[in-house]
């Protein structure tokens, strides 16, 4: 109850000092913020690209991403371009150039997080080997007996254990991070346009943010999601699973010491009356 009795005054002063600088309604809780340009050059890289078709200037398009942090949670951003000079070229046109590098970054994202499910693969499959044959080397003993043995049974162990946690640290924390910054701004951005210039008969060009990065229901995803899952249960289990049936067998191949005689019960044995008389 205190907690949120603090974070409400709090929001309240965040609020109040970014209807400063933007738009802030506050029932539809949503903040629009102005992006103004001179010209439309200011706003593209102009060296990368061809006829009307040019890539975003890398700063203007991680000025979104960034803004979205001065925004508090459960607000959505709207984005307006105000650009004085199109400079030949219409907002329609440059909406259709943002959603192509939108596309293209999503493609990029995708390919960076399969490459890191095939690297986690087979990190893992490098330390279930290692802790396979460490089994082995402990049941058919062929490092003998010894401090030796001891020292290199620990080194495949310890080898095991950091391929299979890298493993896990690949599929899931460095691919949440990649995914992250998608989800971001599917879910904080509510729109994108570029602002009509009525003194040139231009027009407005506005899209949502769900049209622009997708709703995140494809099955590229779940299948992603179902994938760090079932590699999240199978590294926690891994050592587990291999040195219970090393254990068991170490049980069933060593032999009793020279110094120990086996404990044995005789159960035929008798019993004596005189052995339970009261003393």
């Amino acid at each position: 109850m205190t907690r949120k009795k603090r974070e409400r005054p709090l929001r309240g002063e965040q609020l109040n000092l970014l209807s400063k600088y933007f738009d802030v309604d506050r029932k539809l809780k949503l903040v629009t913020i102005h992006l103004h340009y001179e010209k439309a050059s200011d706003l593209i890289d102009s060296h990368i690209g061809k006829g009307d078709h040019y890539f975003y200037d890398a700063d203007a398009f991680q000025e979104m991403i960034d803004l979205l942090k001065v925004v508090p949670n459960g607000y959505r951003v709207a984005f307006v371009y105000d650009i004085q000079d199109y400079e030949g070229t219409t907002p329609d046109l440059l909406m259709e150039n943002l959603r192509d590098q939108i596309d293209m970054n999503y493609y990029e994202e995708r390919r960076q997080i399969k490459r890191k499910r095939r690297g986690a693969f087979w990190l893992l499959l490098t330390g279930i080997a290692i802790l396979v044959a460490m089994g082995l080397i402990h049941i058919y003993h062929v490092f003998g007996e010894g401090e030796l043995a001891d020292v290199i049974g620990e080194v495949l162990d310890l080898a095991g254990s950091v391929f299979v946690w890298e493993a896990v640290t690949v599929a899931f924390l460095e691919t949440s991070e990649i995914r992250g910054r998608m989800f971001i701004a599917r879910n904080r951005i509510a729109s994108i346009a570029f602002a009509s210039v009525p003194s040139s008969g231009l027009k407005e060009a506005k899209q949502s943010g769900e049209s622009l990065f997708g709703d995140g229901d494809s099955p590229e995803t779940a299948l992603i999601e179902e994938t760090r899952e079932q590699v999240v249960r199978l590294a926690e289990h891994t050592e587990e699973a291999f040195r219970r049936p090393t254990q068991a067998l170490e049980g069933r191949h060593s032999e009793p010491k020279e110094d120990e005689e086996p404990e044995a019960r005789d159960l035929t044995r008798k019993v004596d009356p005189n052995d339970l008389r009261l003393q």
